[in-house]
């Protein structure tokens, strides 16, 4: 039996050449930013990017007890609280759908860590609709103006 090759998709399908081109395009992952970067469109005009990157820096060589992680265009800053507990900072340049991805990516890295509890402040209530489609129930502790205080166990 001879195998035959299909014949092309019409120029006007959804699976032309010119037509999965923009579809590719519509998926591809956002670029690769660096951490300055994030921390300039996460901060916008709320402080010094740089002052806080080498803030951060300079905390990570002298506390062992805190690490940054990166997953797509966010990083988290966790302190290590003892306990598996960890209090959290969330920066992000992410769109909201790669952001529920970041967010699985740093709570699965932070479950194998032997971490059980993460507590974070939040202003904007999007993130914690993001840590929901991620998988998690964050149980808010308090909410006061626009600041929320919230704990997610892994």
């Amino acid at each position: 039996m001879e195998m035959q090759n299909p014949s092309p998709a019409p120029k006007n399908s959804r699976f032309s050449p010119p037509a999965m081109d923009a579809l590719r395009k519509e998926n591809a992952p956002e670029t690769t930013m660096s951490p300055l970067e994030i921390l300039t469109k996460s901060m916008g005009d709320e402080g010094d990017p740089q002052q806080m990157m080498a803030a951060l820096s300079k905390a990570v060589e002298t506390n062992p007890q805190l690490r940054i992680l990166r997953a797509n265009n966010s990083l988290l800053i966790v302190m290590n609280m003892g306990n598996g507990e960890a209090t959290v900072q969330l920066d992000t340049a992410d769109n909201p759908e790669t952001l529920v991805n970041s967010l699985k990516e740093f709570f699965q890295a932070l479950k194998k860590a032997n971490y059980r509890k993460a507590n974070f402040d939040a202003s904007n209530p999007k993130i914690i609709k993001s840590i929901q489609k991620a998988g998690l129930q964050p149980q808010m502790a308090g909410v006061a103006d626009n600041q929320m205080t919230a704990t997610v166990e892994f």
